[in-house]
């Protein structure tokens, strides 16, 4: 009897064994189960995460992309007795054509535009950082910044001026003459200095009569468009950004994944506020009212798309 009783034994052993393997890997596979999906919920709530972020990144380039254009285009204009003068510029690349307009606030004195061979020297499709993409439109800003007063009258026929010496100037750089009637502007060839004086040789004849006083300043300007960065993304695909290149030719990135900039305008007395048009198609520029930058912006993924507007309208 013993030998049967130990082999009773033996085998509920075993079967007692083979019980707690099976129950073993059903918690087992109860819990791969569970941990699966919270790992998925993980995911879903990663993903979305990073999405939120990446709308809140877009959100955050819009709003600093608009500060910029618009600190830009306010800060454009000459003084000249207390008013301003204010010259924003519009090209696009594809169209291989520049179109003017001036922005005036009370009584504008003339205004200096760029001929096209130096709008087209800009050269903004040069290859490297900042290569602009084939289809932006440019929004390029001129101002007059520093002050100095012509010490002596100057004529039409003058080819250089005399001016006092508080702001200096080199040659090759635009100087910007300007009292309340007229506007010039002209390259510098040469540059003297005489004590507490300048004289300033120009390139061209100055074109009107200045009298003691008027006023003379540096020109410059700043070009805003989407250009090509060097880097790419996960897809290998360019990253694209807001740039702006100055008057030495010297390009930065503002900010990144801009992937596109449209300029419309609105003009009068013909439409209704809000409604806008392609300033190719502007006719009679001194019907100006306003402008709508359109800008585009995407993640980095190429995964979010985002559209803002910027409004810009004046008073006469």
């Amino acid at each position: 009897m013993q030998p049967k009783k130990k082999l009773l034994l033996k085998t509920m052993n075993n079967h007692q064994s083979g019980e707690s393997l099976i129950e073993f890997l059903i918690v087992l596979s109860i819990g791969l189960f569970i941990i699966a999906g919270a790992y998925k919920l993980l995911l879903i709530g990663k993903k979305e995460m990073d999405y939120q972020m990446a709308q809140t990144d877009l959100m955050q380039s819009e709003l600093i992309a608009e500060y910029q254009l618009q600190t830009a285009v306010s800060n454009v204009g000459v003084a000249s007795c207390g008013q301003v003068a204010s010259l924003l510029s519009y090209k696009n690349l594809t169209r291989d054509s520049a179109a003017r307009l001036r922005l005036a606030q009370g009584t504008a004195v003339q205004v200096f535009t760029m001929d096209e061979a130096e709008a087209q020297a800009l050269e903004l499709d040069k290859p490297g950082s900042g290569q602009a993409i084939a289809d932006t439109d440019v929004l390029i800003v001129r101002r007059a910044s520093g002050r100095a007063t012509l010490q002596e009258g100057a004529s039409k026929d003058a080819e250089s001026i005399i001016i006092s010496n508080g702001l200096r100037f080199k040659a090759d750089q635009i100087i910007v003459i300007s009292d309340c009637q007229h506007l010039v502007s002209d390259r510098i060839t040469g540059v003297w200095r005489h004590k507490n004086q300048q004289e300033i040789e120009l390139e061209q004849p100055l074109g009107f009569t200045f009298k003691i006083g008027a006023v003379a300043s540096h020109y410059e300007f700043e070009a805003y468009y989407i250009g090509k960065t060097l880097r790419k993304n996960a897809l290998g695909k360019t990253i694209t950004a807001l740039y702006v290149q100055d008057t030495r030719s010297t390009r930065h990135e503002l900010i990144p994944n801009l992937s596109g900039l449209k300029i419309t305008a609105w003009l009068k007395p013909y439409q209704k506020p809000g409604w806008y048009q392609p300033i190719n198609t502007i006719e009679d520029w001194t019907l100006l009212k306003g402008l709508q930058i359109t800008l585009k912006l995407q993640s980095e993924d190429h995964s979010i798309l985002r559209q803002g507007h910027l409004m810009l309208s004046w008073n006469e």
